[in-house]
């Protein structure tokens, strides 16, 4: 079974407020609910002895939960306790219909929960989503037919308990109905859910290469230039005489050579940021950096391990191009500045890193510096 089977259904910031809106609209009403019967019991006593309990219980349970969606709390809060206070006050009730001898007409009595019953569990289903609100349902299920395994009658019953009898069956039957339907939705709902995170993998991921695309790389680097504080660092590669390796050994090798480079890359990045083809035989890298010093070392291990040995019989060097600046900024200009130190580094003999440190403006908007948005260093000469 698929493990997405088994996932809560999960919701957005936006649902959860639309949630929180419909309980303050709703509590308010069952509170009433809650209310109205125990005033008539004051003045005509009519309640069995376990309503006489349970419904003040009720009436206090939904008032905390009243109070608690005013507070801003998580729904994983709110919700839990009132599906497990409604769905136990229900089958308490069942429990005590069957079995306490104050009783006189069980039928009637469980005329009046079976609906109450039912309702229950389809407000499991549709609250809880997947895996939580199928269990509740199971769990409650069971424990009502365990109060009707208790009861049934070992003798030939009386018509009333014939009765009786038939209207439990079709409860659990009604029930069972409702979990099953549950299921079949829920396996459904797993399906299109998974589906749905194949195809967004697929798309944010290169076919060729497996690592992230050019979408899936334009989302983080617009994601890292808006952090307050930080540093962006971007380096932009681009594969040596590529277009050389396609015409003497072929698209194949070519793409097996693209393949090497990019989990070449990978390797060597680990964790210290996102790497992933941005098109042809350039590949982009958004690095996790404190300061210059640990970019430029990090871009120098990138070429060492791509240069280090060949790849599939082809021996393959990268020019980088590494840019930075300080965020929040625009992204373009730093991908325009990474894209020059990469020519930068094809104008001096490739297989080199080229950087180019971008200059913040003056807090009038002025730039900083006459000569542009930038300024290059180490243009001309290849770290080593």
């Amino acid at each position: 079974m698929d493990g997405g089977f088994w996932q809560a259904g999960g919701l957005s910031a936006e649902d959860s407020r639309e949630r929180l809106t419909y309980y303050r609209a709703v509590f308010p009403g069952a509170l009433l609910a809650l209310l109205i019967p125990l005033l008539i019991q004051r003045a005509a006593p009519y309640m069995t002895p376990y309503d006489s309990f349970a419904v003040p219980v009720m009436l206090a349970v939904f008032g905390v939960l009243s109070a608690l969606v005013w507070l801003r709390l998580s729904l994983h809060l709110v919700e839990p306790l009132l599906l497990a206070s409604v769905n136990l006050f229900l089958v308490l009730r069942l429990a005590f219909t069957l079995a306490a001898p104050q009783v006189t007409s069980p039928s009637a009595e469980l005329g009046v929960t079976l609906p109450w019953m039912m309702l229950a569990l389809f407000a499991n289903a549709w609250i809880w989503l997947g895996r939580p609100g199928l269990l509740l349902n199971v769990g409650t299920v069971f424990a009502m037919s365990l109060c009707v395994l208790a009861w049934w009658p070992a003798a030939l019953p009386s018509p009333e308990r014939q009765h009786l009898s038939l209207t439990l069956v079709q409860l659990l039957l009604a029930s069972a109905t409702v979990v099953t339907g549950q299921l079949v939705i829920a396996r459904r709902h797993a399906s299109l859910t998974l589906e749905t995170r194949r195809a967004r993998r697929d798309a944010d991921l290169d076919s060729l290469t497996t690592l992230p695309n050019r979408r899936a790389l334009t989302e983080q680097l617009n994601l890292r230039s808006a952090r307050p504080g930080g540093l962006l660092a971007v380096a932009l590669i681009d594969v040596d005489h590529f277009k050389a390796v396609n015409d003497q050994y072929g698209h194949a090798r070519g793409d097996d050579v693209l393949k090497s480079v990019g989990l070449s890359l990978r390797g060597q990045l680990g964790n210290r940021g996102v790497v992933g083809r941005y098109g042809g035989e350039e590949f982009l890298c958004l690095l996790d950096v404190r300061d210059e010093q640990e970019a430029r070392r990090l871009c120098e291990g990138l070429r060492l391990r791509v240069s280090a040995q060949p790849l599939h019989g082809v021996p393959v060097t990268i020019s980088v191009g590494l840019a930075l600046c300080e965020s929040p900024v625009h992204p373009l200009p730093v991908l325009e500045a990474a894209d020059a130190a990469m020519y930068r580094a094809k104008a001096q003999g490739r297989n080199c890193v080229q950087l180019t440190v971008m200059l913040r403006p003056s807090p009038d908007g002025t730039p900083a510096q006459p000569e542009g948005r930038w300024r290059p260093e180490g243009a001309g000469s290849p770290l080593n």
